[in-house]
């Protein structure tokens, strides 16, 4: 679809405005990059997740995420030979990690049972180590 075609039909407010429901910086700024799905048929799937998700919630009630920090520049500091990053940033990246694996279990838990939604779990990867280091 055409970028004019995307503007008249408001899509860039439609993202601005699912932009405005993340719980963090990052998650905003992949929701502005999202497009619509190429094939009737990726668009099914994705609708079905989307329902799946919805019925999750409905059921379970909220996911257990609050607010947390764009490690972004953390990581990539970190990922050099000997690097120390301040403690404010090792803080920052144990409360992510922290966030991903409630988020995990979570959905482990909950999630079970909607075929839409069971790879979830499996793609949020645990860091017990790291997080035991921090």
């Amino acid at each position: 679809m055409r970028a004019r075609d995307l503007d008249v039909l408001g899509f860039p407010k439609l993202l601005e405005a699912l932009a405005a429901l993340a719980v963090s910086a990052s998650g905003a700024e992949l929701a502005r990059l999202r497009a619509p799905l190429p094939t009737r048929p990726q668009a099914e799937q994705a609708l079905d997740r989307q329902w799946s998700f919805f019925r999750l919630l409905e059921v379970a009630g909220p996911l257990p995420l609050t607010a947390f920090p764009d490690v972004r520049e953390s990581l990539a500091l970190a990922s050099h030979e000997g690097a120390v990053l301040p403690g404010e940033r090792l803080v920052e990246v144990r409360t992510v990690l922290r966030q991903v694996d409630t988020l995990r279990r979570f959905l482990a838990a909950k999630a079970g049972d909607m075929p839409a939604l069971a790879d979830l779990p499996r793609r949020l990867h645990p860091l017990p180590e790291l997080e035991a280091a921090l």
